[in-house]
């Protein structure tokens, strides 16, 4: 394992790259592990050319969305702040982001916040829950939002470490 190079606390720094003060009008909500964060800018920005864009990462992604178990108050207010960005960021496009392992992918790729939910679920159950949830969401969190302009995605590690994506829609 290597050592992050966190910076000291009293130490200054300046970014190279100003504030951008064009806001963007894309929202990607995924899961916030961290296994997965050059994939997903990888998809992005080479995929589908989105550099420019809101992030909501929390565990479960868009799954977090979607109330499961004794979820009720988490999920609530997930709700809550991500129809705030939709709304105060004027945000036009959502793509929202799963990830697991694929079927032939290792155990250790399933979203652990699924996981922690779904405690019985195999990797194959969860694959079907995330279908669920992205229904769910679709006809209750984003039934006035544009279907058109909404964007599901499973990010499926294979039994060789490499990642699929496939669309959820």
């Amino acid at each position: 394992m290597v050592a992050a190079k966190i910076m000291p606390k009293r130490q200054p720094f300046s970014t190279s790259r100003p504030w951008n003060h064009v806001r963007p009008h894309i929202l990607v909500v995924a899961c916030s592990d961290g296994r997965l964060q050059e994939a997903t800018d990888e998809l992005l920005n080479e995929r589908f050319g989105i550099a420019h864009y809101d992030r909501l990462y929390l565990p479960g992604g868009p799954g977090a969305l979607v109330q499961a178990g004794g979820q009720f108050t988490r999920s609530s207010r997930i709700k809550d702040e991500f129809l705030f960005l939709l709304k105060a960021h004027e945000i036009e496009e959502v793509v929202l982001m799963f990830h697991g392992p694929a079927e032939d992918g290792p155990d250790e790729a399933i979203c652990a916040d699924y996981k922690r939910v779904y405690s019985t679920y195999n990797a194959e159950r969860i694959r079907k829950q995330q279908e669920l949830d992205t229904e769910e969401i679709l006809r209750g969190t984003l039934k006035a939002f544009p279907q058109e302009h909404v964007f599901v995605y499973r990010l499926e590690v294979t039994r060789s470490r490499g990642i699929d994506v496939k669309s959820i829609l």
